[in-house]
């Protein structure tokens, strides 16, 4: 993959263990970078499993004691020998690893198919095309020695396609989860993820790719995380109790209602953490529960309009935003909740803009703001896909 770039450039390329420019890993789910001098532990980015995104790269670091990095999806079939014949389940290691270098190496998409900077996986070889080479000639300038040819074995598409509905479609959502860096949001079987820090999001995964300890019938009814960071699920009757950063499941859960003196039948609607480092869990409509987290048992039981006066009854998902302020959402409806005035301070129709996402009114004002997210991953996080561009 680096000689496919050095045989039209100036570039050399040589390994080195300790202190390379360019890193590359398998990763999985959501992930850490291996460069451990990052202010950030966590990838900004993350694989979905089978299909989907299949990598990523950054492009380089501006401090030179930092390592760009490649992250590989270790959950992809991945053909690595050159010399065996392409199968239609597999994917080929050397096309995409040639692309993400060029990422590393500066290069941004090129949206012509034929390039090997096209966003998407392509049935043809890990051959640059015209505008590839004079796009790296213009960085690193000419090979002055005689180019040899960079045909490699071909490249099939993998053709397993994952949900396309896109997150301002959604009418409502089921579960939002705030954690460091990113917003967690499910409907139904899929999950997206929001960036904190801008407009970009990802998604839908199915939630049981995502997560793969959740049974293909999973249904979410509400999720939170703990003061000591764990993620608190609780699913078709069971509670999970979740690693965080590593989204693991924890040994000896999930554990039933019983297990843990909970009302057998109850219907839990939603729970959160409030500022103050309380647990509740709202159940059955109009009840609600405080956790003690020590053991994970009901402390107390108590009305809804006692504790939180003015949210209506039977909440569909609670959460503490990253303002401090509480949010309840009822289906199509938001109420957000100030829990030291305890004061419902707005109450409106459930909007996308409350998760910091901005969703376009007008079908080309949608087409645009699609076009701006994928110009903001490019900038940001390159990453690399099984899905068709136009696919929406």
């Amino acid at each position: 993959a680096f000689s496919i770039w050095a045989a039209n450039t100036s570039l050399t390329f040589e390994r080195k263990t300790l202190n390379p420019d360019i890193l590359i890993s398998y990763r999985g789910g959501i992930h850490t970078y291996i460069d451990n001098r990052r202010e950030e532990t966590i990838c900004s980015g993350l694989f979905d499993g089978p299909g989907g995104v299949l990598a990523h790269a950054f492009p380089p670091m501006n401090d030179p004691m930092q390592s760009t990095e490649i992250h590989v999806d270790v959950a992809e079939p991945w053909l690595i020998q050159l010399n065996e014949s392409i199968s239609e389940n597999k994917l080929h290691l050397l096309y995409t690893l040639t692309h993400e270098i060029g990422h590393s190496l500066e290069l941004s998409y090129n949206h012509r198919a034929d390039s090997l900077m096209f966003p998407y996986v392509t049935d043809r070889s890990a051959t640059l095309s015209i505008e590839d080479i004079l796009a790296i000639q213009r960085l690193y300038g000419k090979n002055q020695n005689e180019v040899p040819s960079t045909r490699s074995p071909p490249v099939t598409t993998d053709t397993r396609k994952t949900s396309t509905q896109n997150l301002c479609d959604l009418p409502y959502v089921d579960n939002v989860l705030v954690l460091k860096h990113h917003i967690f949001v499910t409907y139904r079987k899929s999950i997206w993820v929001i960036a904190i820090n801008g407009k970009r999001y990802k998604g839908p995964l199915a939630l049981n790719d995502y997560l793969r300890f959740l049974p293909a019938n999973v249904s979410i009814n509400a999720v939170y995380q703990r003061p000591s960071e764990e993620i608190v699920m609780f699913a078709n009757n069971k509670i999970y109790m979740i690693d965080y950063p590593s989204f693991q499941l924890k040994n000896g859960w999930p554990k039933t209602y019983s297990d843990l003196n909970f009302p057998a039948e109850m219907h839990v609607n939603a729970a959160l953490v409030t500022n103050r480092g309380q647990t509740y869990v709202i159940f059955d409509g109009d009840s609600v529960a405080l956790m003690n987290e020590c053991d994970m048992t009901i402390r107390e039981y108590h009305s809804l309009k006692v504790i939180f006066p003015g949210i209506s009854s039977s909440p569909t998902a609670a959460y503490r935003y990253i303002n401090g302020s509480l949010h309840f959402l009822q289906k199509r409806q938001y109420y957000k909740f100030n829990e030291f005035t305890q004061t419902v301070t707005n109450a409106d129709n459930f909007d996308m803009k409350i998760l910091n996402v901005n969703c376009p009114t007008d079908g080309l004002l949608r087409q645009l703001q699609d076009l701006l997210n994928r110009l903001l991953q490019s900038n940001n996080l390159l990453e690399y896909s099984t899905e068709d561009a136009l696919d929406d």
